[in-house]
């Protein structure tokens, strides 16, 4: 991106004059008005025996341009400057055949004043009639001074504020004076423009004109991009005309040379000489460096450029360490090639006025930016002179040969030269320099008076309009339709380039990124106070924008102790928001998203404000959503109600229940041995160990190596609790312990299933199966049914038989004694045999039969269709091979 840079050119200093402006005298010194009325005592008579001069006879003559008459007007003298890189000023002084009114119509006018050369061609200045300051009268002849300007200098009366983009300077220029050609007849008839341009001029992404006049604009650019302008005259079908010409190279022409012939005092020949030759110097810098910085590439550019006059090594020594370090605003050049350029054109500029040569004399034709030759001229102390000289600048005083009678009319200022004789004097370079303007400091860019605000600007349709560096487009207040250069269109044509905006933080892929959205009014700052670098700062609210609505209610000032960012949905309503409500006693943060009202409330949870006021639903924390919701940790997750005063704990500390669980783990071991001991099976702790170990990790720093255990830890109790069905499935142990009772509750039927064993150890209080209703079945399917009691066994019913049924029935006491029954019965005993009843019979062979055989076997059931069931809630589960 190519720099652009500005300020208010050089202000003239003018002699205190006084000039007609719509019918009044205007004294510049003492600010005072009078009517024009002085008047020439005792001259009328003579006035009326002058008879008109012939112009071919006389050294100044005039032409006017197109007018509803040609005036009568008699130059008696001029006083004619200009340079390179300044505007031309002529005053003219003489008289004016007319009424008060007929010197008036002057004004505006365009005119061209000539001083006849040798040979009879006149050399002309051009120009229109901008003050008309009047002196003195006697009847119809006024005596005046005229002041002739250029048309540059008339674009120093219209002030704008106005952008251009894409544009080179030289187009730019092109531009505005196209503009007053079109717009001004006078300027159109009296004016045009070309260039003489060698260099490539580079486009200019964005460049502001600011509360400066057109003048002050353009010679600012020209200053900035090394283009020297000069006035060229001429006249276009008998119309006197000026033309503004651009160059940026060297002029020099040693074939079309002018010599000036210089002579020694005392040998004037009559002929027209240098009346003297001086030599001025000046100290300059040794270097010029310039400093910059370009975000693109985040690189700091610089430029420098050393003093090349190097032929006095005594002004080499003078300079020495002179530098010339300038920091410029952000990306002034496009890279370092680019500072080095602007940095050789200042440093060139400055060597361009560190030797002028100042001359005079009767060299009538004599312009700026002619090329001459001196002949015969002293030589200059210390350092050989040029071979040859451009022009820089001139200075023409000459009085007219007028009649004796009206020369007296209109008597020539005391610095002018006498009658019929013509003063030049100027300012020379060396030819073989380039003509480049001096960026000085009133030739600065305009600083911005002051942050602006502006309007973010975009496509139809966008609702945030930006690019890859988080830039938008914005179109000041003070941009007007009618300021719209004619090559640029559509909704980009009113803004301005891409302009960055400031974050609260900016890093390599991190920050913050609120980018202003088309349509709001944005705060705009100026990087180095440069009109041509703005900066968006922050946004601000207005009459369409209002102050966000927290929760989509309540405003301002109501909810003023409410504080927070809310965005808004592209192309809908919903909205994204954080909001800390500050009130008296009731302080909380909300982070909340519009869509299926999923939002995080901390401290007071309340309802949303409004107008002040909002509705208590709780304290602490809440998360909730209408949609889904996932909690998930790779290196564990504590769930935890015993409190952590002020948070100051570890992040996963669970003192608490580790202490539970060591208790549960001591009273598991404690009954496992014991069980192990009564051959009532041996537990399995591995996986409590396995367990503790993890989550006693958790205290450590090493967060990184925690394992991802999910630990629940209720201080008061935890509760767990369905409507529908739940399921519990671990993959491989599955522990429960506790200290006080476990108790299992089925309002329908209860299952226990084992895969490989099932062992009931109860250290005391006995155990105690009881079927209220239905059978009491123990099945041994493979094994043996043992059952032993120390202090005895009870085997009842109330009803029904006892039925013991085997193949063999023995009943064996302590002593010896036994029945068998089977295959007969046989009866025996070391001891004696009592039978007692009231009656004994012996009667034949008898028997009784019953018979109960196990359950028909079911097909296995399948795990994973158990599983499923479970998980719907059905009864119904597939077995294994089912078709």
């Amino acid at each position: 991106m190519h720099p652009p840079r500005s300020t208010p050119p050089l202000q003239r200093t003018q002699p205190k004059t006084s000039f007609i402006f719509r019918n009044r005298l205007i004294d510049h010194g003492s600010q005072r008005t009078a009517p024009c009325a002085n008047t020439l005592p005792g001259r009328h008579a003579v006035m009326h025996t002058i008879a008109k001069p012939v112009s071919g006879d006389r050294l100044i003559d005039t032409c006017w341009g197109p007018g509803a008459d040609e005036p009568s007007v008699f130059i008696q003298s001029l006083d004619y400057r200009d340079a390179f890189n300044e505007d031309f000023a002529l005053n003219a002084y003489g008289l004016v055949q007319g009424s008060p009114e007929d010197v008036q119509a002057l004004q505006g006018r365009v005119v061209g004043v000539g001083i006849t050369r040798p040979g009879n061609g006149r050399r002309w200045f051009c120009g229109i009639v901008d003050a008309i300051r009047c002196t003195a009268q006697d009847g119809v002849w006024q005596n005046v001074t005229l002041r002739v300007v250029s048309a540059l200098a008339l674009l120093d009366r219209r002030t704008a504020c106005r952008v251009f983009q894409d544009m080179s300077v030289p187009d730019i220029v092109a531009c505005i004076l196209e503009e007053h050609r079109q717009g001004n007849a006078s300027i159109a008839l009296a004016f045009d423009h070309r260039r003489s341009l060698l260099a490539q001029h580079d486009v200019r992404s964005y460049c502001v004109q600011f509360n400066e006049s057109d003048k002050q604009f353009i010679e600012r650019l020209l200053a900035e991009e090394g283009i020297s302008y000069r006035f060229e005259f001429d006249r276009v079908d008998g119309t006197p005309r000026h033309v503004l010409v651009l160059s940026d190279q060297p002029l020099f022409d040693p074939d079309g040379a002018v010599a000036l012939p210089h002579r020694a005092a005392g040998t004037d020949d009559g002929t027209p000489h240098l009346q003297g030759w001086q030599l001025l110097h000046r100290l300059i810098p040794s270097r010029h460096t310039l400093s910059s910085f370009d975000y693109a590439s985040a690189q700091r550019l610089r430029g420098s450029d050393d003093l090349a006059l190097s032929a006095r090594a005594d002004l080499a020594r003078s300079v020495q360490g002179l530098e010339s370090h300038q920091a410029r605003t952000l990306y002034y050049g496009s890279n370092t090639a680019d500072m080095n350029r602007y940095a050789r054109l200042q440093m060139q500029a400055q060597e361009l006025r560190s030797r002028t040569w100042l001359g005079e004399g009767d060299f009538r034709g004599l312009a700026t930016a002619d090329s001459v030759l001196v002949e015969g001229r002293p030589g200059t102390a210390g350092a050989p002179a040029p071979a040859g000289f451009l022009i820089s600048g001139v200075h023409v005083l000459a009085t007219n040969n007028l009649p004796d009678a009206m020369a007296s009319l209109a008597p020539a200022a005391g610095h002018l030269p006498p009658a019929g004789q013509c003063l030049t004097r100027f300012r020379a370079v060396p030819g073989d320099m380039p003509l480049v303007p001096m960026h000085t400091r009133p030739l600065l860019r305009p600083n911005a008076p002051g942050m602006q605000t502006a309007t973010v600007v975009g496509p139809e349709g966008e609702t945030v309009y930006t690019d890859a560096f988080g830039r938008i487009r914005i179109r000041f207040h003070w941009q007007r339709d009618q300021d719209e250069p004619a090559n640029r269109d559509g909704q980009d044509a009113w803004s301005s380039t891409w302009v960055r905006v400031a974050m609260p933080s900016a890093g390599d892929g991190f920050g913050h990124q609120f980018l202003p959205r088309v349509g709001q009014e944005v705060v705009v700052a100026f990087l180095h106070g440069d009109i041509d670098r703005p900066l968006v700062i922050a946004g601000v609210y207005n009459g369409r924008h209002a102050t966000p609505r927290f929760g989509g209610m309540g405003s301002l000032p109501a909810n003023r102790a409410v504080s927070g960012i809310r965005s808004h949905e592209h192309g809908g309503d919903g909205f994204n928001e954080l909001s800390m409500d500050d009130t008296g006693q009731a302080l909380g943060t909300t982070l909340r998203s519009s869509p299926f009202e999923s939002a995080l409330h901390l401290g007071h949870v309340a309802t949303p404000r409004r107008d002040g006021n909002a509705q208590a639903r709780g304290q602490g924390a809440e998360l909730r959503t209408d949609a889904a919701l996932a909690l998930r940790s790779a290196k564990g997750l504590l769930v935890s109600s015993h409190a952590q005063t002020g948070g100051n704990g570890p992040q996963m500390a669970l003192p608490e229940l580790l202490d539970v669980l060591g208790t549960c783990r001591q009273l598991f071991g404690t009954l496992a041995e014991m069980a192990t001991r009564l051959q009532a099976g041996a537990p399995d702790a591995d996986a409590q160990a396995a367990m503790d170990t993890a989550l006693q990790g958790w205290s450590g720093d090493a967060v990184a190596a925690n394992e991802p255990v999910i630990a629940l830890a209720a201080s008061a109790g935890l509760v767990s609790a369905s409507p529908a069905s739940q399921l519990h499935v671990s993959g491989q142990h599955h522990d429960v312990v506790a200290q006080g009772r476990v108790q299992h509750t089925s309002g329908e039927r209860m299952q226990l299933l084992a895969g490989k064993g099932l062992s009931m150890f109860v250290a005391e209080g006995g155990v105690q199966a009881v079927a209220n209703q239905g059978d009491l079945q123990l099945q041994a399917r493979d094994g043996l049914l043992d059952g032993h009691a120390l202090a005895g066994m009870q085997l009842s019913t109330e009803k029904g038989d006892i039925v013991l049924s085997a193949p063999s029935i023995r009943l064996v006491a302590a002593d010896g004694s036994f029945i068998r029954i089977g295959d007969g019965v046989t009866v025996g005993s070391k001891g004696a045999l009592a039978f007692h009843g009231a009656e004994h019979r012996w009667e034949g062979p008898a028997s009784d039969h019953w018979s109960r055989t196990l359950p028909t076997e079911l097909p296995p059931i399948c795990l994973p269709c158990l599983a499923r069931a479970a998980a719907a809630g059905s009864a119904r589960v597939q077995l294994a091979g089912a078709a």
